[in-house]
């Protein structure tokens, strides 16, 4: 008779294969486990073995078109748009020969002063004029209401053709020149001008001391 609790028995050793088998399954089985629950772990716990996507936030971006305040020095001054007016020429008086017409200088009314019709000629005090022009004799007369200074060199003529002619520095007698005016008094003199022969004089112009027209006189 044979004892079943000796190892020789082969029974026994069966019983111990198969346990070992099933011992080894069940190693093998939690170590999968194991490398599953891990692998869950690690991957964020997505089924499948996927990896959960982190979150991203979006944040729309901004216009960068932003409002901005004007700041102090941005801003145009007072005197910058002073500067920045168009410069206003001083007004110019128009008139027609033989017309007396107000003087204002700074503002402040001198009194009249009226230019005469042109008289042409071709000699003035014996001289004759240049070949192809002649000479142009303008009346002039002030009458004061404030004292003031005048000057034969501050008038001058235009021609039909729109070219000005300067006081050509002779005058038929009596010659205005230059000179000063009191209070309530009249000057009257002549102003002598050169101009073409084929060209005959559209107006007559007194200018202020800094050159600028300031008073017009149209022929008729």
């Amino acid at each position: 008779m044979i004892d079943r609790n000796t190892p020789s028995d082969p029974r026994l050793q069966e019983r111990r294969g198969d346990l070992l088998g099933r011992n080894a399954l069940l190693f093998a089985t939690a170590l999968l486990l194991i490398l599953a629950v891990g692998a869950f772990v690690l991957l964020g716990g997505m089924p499948g073995g996927e990896a959960r996507a982190t979150p991203t936030v979006r944040v729309s971006p901004r216009s960068t078109a932003t409002a901005v305040s004007a700041s102090p020095s941005a801003r145009p001054s007072a005197t910058a748009a002073r500067s920045a007016a168009p410069t206003v020429a001083p007004s110019i008086t128009t008139s027609a020969v033989g017309t007396p017409a107000q003087l204002v200088i700074g503002g402040q009314p001198m009194g009249t002063v009226v230019a005469g019709t042109p008289d042409y000629r071709r000699k003035l005090n014996g001289t004759r004029a240049p070949e192809g022009q002649r000479w142009v004799v303008v009346p002039v007369t002030y009458t004061a209401k404030v004292g003031f200074e005048y000057r034969a060199a501050d008038w001058l003529v235009v021609d039909s053709a729109g070219t000005r002619h300067g006081w050509a520095l002779v005058d038929a007698d009596p010659a205005l020149g230059a000179g000063s005016v009191d209070a309530g008094a009249i000057v009257t003199g002549n102003v002598t001008f050169r101009v073409p022969v084929d060209a005959d004089v559209a107006a007559v112009v007194l200018r202020s001391a800094t050159g600028a027209d300031l008073m017009v006189f149209r022929v008729r």
